[in-house]
């Protein structure tokens, strides 16, 4: 399990910032994980087991009749 957090680790690069261009183009080996965010924003996730996450929320200011686009607190559009 080591090797797969480090591989996900590599690949998400993390120098004070996010920027997951390469990591979205990766396709880590791990079967289940989860990336989050210090303050709990879920990133990605992979192989879902129930109860492994508490439960998400829904971004604020959403209009639902209507295509829109968000971007995320991570700055992912």
């Amino acid at each position: 399990m080591d090797d797969w957090a480090d591989e996900i680790i590599d690949e998400i690069d993390y120098k004070g910032k996010w920027d997951l261009t390469g990591y979205r183009r990766s396709n880590p080996e791990a079967p289940t994980y989860y990336v989050v965010t210090s303050d709990g924003f879920l990133v990605d996730i992979a192989g879902l087991v129930s109860g492994m996450i508490p439960p998400v929320r829904v971004p604020t200011g959403l209009i639902y009749d209507q295509p829109s686009s968000v971007i995320s607190e991570i700055g992912e559009r």
